[in-house]
């Protein structure tokens, strides 16, 4: 079930920024069951820290908010 509106990426980046701390506690265990690798949790994580999150791909942040807003 998608619970992420998916056509408006500026709506996806603004709930993305909301959740942001939120995304810098999780471990890799946290999201290893929605697909999400060690690295690519490091990547958004570093993505986040340094006010990047535009190089974040879209499929990974809708995945993200996804399981995170659950």
């Amino acid at each position: 079930m998608i619970l992420v509106e998916t056509s408006d990426d500026s709506k996806i980046d603004e709930k993305f920024k909301e959740i942001a701390p939120k995304m810098l506690e999780l471990k890799p265990r946290d999201v290893k069951e929605f697909g999400i690798s060690k690295q690519t949790l490091w990547n958004v994580k570093n993505n986040i820290e340094t006010d990047k999150i535009e190089q974040i791909s879209k499929p990974i942040k809708i995945r993200l908010l996804e399981n995170v807003l659950n």
